[in-house]
């Protein structure tokens, strides 16, 4: 029987961060209980290869490049995981402190910036580099975010999320798990495991453990597992029972069953 491989995609939840890397205080001073990342022991107990594309910062789209440039390597008896971030991290391209081939020979990862719609803005060198090229470049991306993706958060939020379903589904994996934020106030972080000591929202180990054991209990009573984000839950579940369908004899309706505000 082929060896299974565990294919991991996401942000610094999903590539292990501060609990899982040489030079990071809670990684070098907390050794006690030290556990691997959620990725290893996942890998363990189902005796597969670990393939880990996740990377600390990325939004939910630079995941979804990542998951669909990997699908044509993925095999029936291949697990996914995927760890949707929010969507207020927006890629961005910059030319001059991320040089051509920064990121390898993909051309689509060239110049790659991820949380243009976050903590970017206040990184001076890039404020500069950015504005040399277009003036008042992170006042405008503030702008869109505030404007734009803020009042429709939980469409921008849904729609990456079925892109990832979608995306997924259209493999053969024996199994998938899609996961988003609200999952990572669930299990222990190094904040809480260190008592405050380090100010860090990453999981710890125990946090790390918990998470696989989350994991695998879901695989017990489903294959195919896609955790909705609760907040955005409850907004379609209100938006469905507050609506009328649209018609043409009743035009004032909005067509996409939303409520008028």
């Amino acid at each position: 029987m082929a060896l299974s491989t565990l294919w991991i995609f996401g942000d610094s939840f999903d590539y292990g961060a501060e609990s899982s890397v040489i030079g990071q205080p809670y990684y070098d001073n907390f050794t006690e209980n030290r556990k691997p990342h959620y990725s290893l022991q996942l890998g363990k107990h189902l005796n597969s290869k670990v393939c880990n594309h996740a990377v600390p910062s990325f939004g939910p789209y630079q995941t979804l490049y990542y998951l669909s440039k990997n699908l044509k390597f993925i095999k029936p008896e291949d697990y996914i995981v995927v760890g949707m971030s929010d969507v207020h991290r927006l890629p961005g391209f910059e030319p001059n402190l991320f040089p051509k081939n920064t990121y390898g020979t993909d051309p689509y990862l060239e110049n790659i910036v991820s949380n243009f719609g976050t903590w970017s803005r206040d990184d001076k060198l890039l404020k500069e580099s950015m504005e040399s090229i277009v003036p008042n470049f992170f006042e405008g991306i503030e702008k869109y975010v505030v404007n734009c993706i803020d009042p429709f958060k939980a469409e921008h939020t849904e729609f990456v999320n079925q892109l990832a379903k979608n995306i997924v589904e259209s493999t053969s994996c024996s199994k998938s798990f899609i996961y988003n934020t609200t999952t990572w106030h669930e299990f222990e972080s190094i904040k809480e495991a260190t008592n405050n000591e380090i100010e860090d929202m990453h999981w710890s180990y125990k946090g790390n453990t918990d998470f696989a054991k989350y994991i695998l209990r879901k695989w017990e009573k489903n294959n195919h597992i896609h955790i909705p984000h609760k907040d955005i839950q409850k907004k379609f579940e209100y938006r469905r029972n507050a609506t009328i369908n649209w018609s043409p004899d009743n035009p004032d309706k909005d067509p996409y069953n939303r409520p008028l505000i």
